[in-house]
């Protein structure tokens, strides 16, 4: 998550976490420490008495697991970005360089824009979306360029605002520029949604939903490539079965070419199945996103 002080991150987890602990199509999240989740939880109650938390009401980091009907299927870290890069005088400095190293490690970006803040026409305010935006720019610019790379921009505090206001402010004016380059790039993927977090949520799950996808699409294409070297090293071991081998082996404690191709079709076949299990997750995940498009206000592109 990235976004200034005040930009609603804190609020945000609290409702997306009321939703989706509940889950949405069977889909769930779960968080394995037990006073984590009761914390969540406590916030989310917190939200629906029409009360907000704190901005130091969460955890900068926290390990989550992805659910399907009660199992995991996606085990991952969610790390809050508080360091000094949004405030950094210059793009040159040890906080901008942390900040491009952890974007380029993760797998996915939620980029908060505070609703009252985009609404104002004020140099400092519009030096800020600019900052944000050079900030996000830059970091993506030092990305592999291979791997499908999701950033969610949540524009928040639409309740108080509303949608068409918000969207046609100077702030977001500041951040189009980002948009765009996420549109025009292949190996980009974007998300716009507005979100309202109050007694009533609204567009809270989307976000994560959609970071979700894509890193279950990257869990596939690790294992994909780890599948294809097996499958190499599985033709290499069965090209050299031969009946002497088997024989010799008998009297040795060495495996035979037999024993090892076997071995190493049964581990691909194994991953063979569990790679066929995750991409219907991703699929149903993604069918979650696209039918929100014609419910609620989210683009993607």
């Amino acid at each position: 998550m990235l976004g200034f002080s005040g930009a609603g991150k804190t609020t945000y987890m609290a409702g997306m976490y009321s939703v989706m602990s509940r889950g949405i199509r069977d889909f769930s999240i779960h968080v394995p420490n037990s006073n984590h989740h009761e914390h969540l939880e406590a916030l989310g109650k917190q939200l629906s008495r029409g009360s907000f938390p704190a901005s130091t009401d969460i955890h900068q980091e926290y390990n989550f697991h992805l659910r399907y009907k009660g199992s995991t299927i996606l085990p991952f870290d969610w790390y809050d970005y508080r360091g000094g890069a949004l405030t950094s005088s210059t793009t040159s400095s040890p906080e901008v360089a942390e900040l491009a190293s952890r974007i380029k490690q993760a797998d996915a970006l939620i980029v908060f824009l505070d609703g009252k803040a985009l609404l104002d026409s004020g140099r400092d305010t519009q030096r800020d979306c600019r900052r944000l935006s050079q900030l996000i720019q830059l970091a993506l610019s030092e990305r592999d360029g291979n791997a499908e790379f999701p950033i969610s921009f949540v524009v928040t505090k639409g309740d108080i605002y509303g949608e068409q206001r918000l969207l046609n402010s100077p702030g977001f004016n500041a951040i189009r520029p980002t948009l765009e380059l996420v549109g025009n790039n292949s190996t980009l993927r974007g998300l716009l949604t507005v979100t309202e977090i109050n007694r009533q949520l609204k567009n809270t799950e989307y976000p994560f939903i959609f970071s979700m996808v894509f890193g279950l699409v990257g869990v596939v294409m690790r294992d994909a490539a780890s599948l294809e070297a097996n499958a190499k090293e599985y033709h290499r071991y069965a090209n050299n079965v031969n009946i002497w081998d088997d024989i010799k082996c008998l009297f040795t404690d060495e495996p035979s070419w037999s024993d090892m191709a076997r071995r190493k079709q049964s581990e691909v076949q194994r991953q063979h199945e569990a790679l066929c299990a995750i991409i219907p997750h991703a699929e149903n995940l993604f069918g979650i996103v696209k039918s929100a498009q014609t419910q609620d206000f989210l683009a993607l592109f």
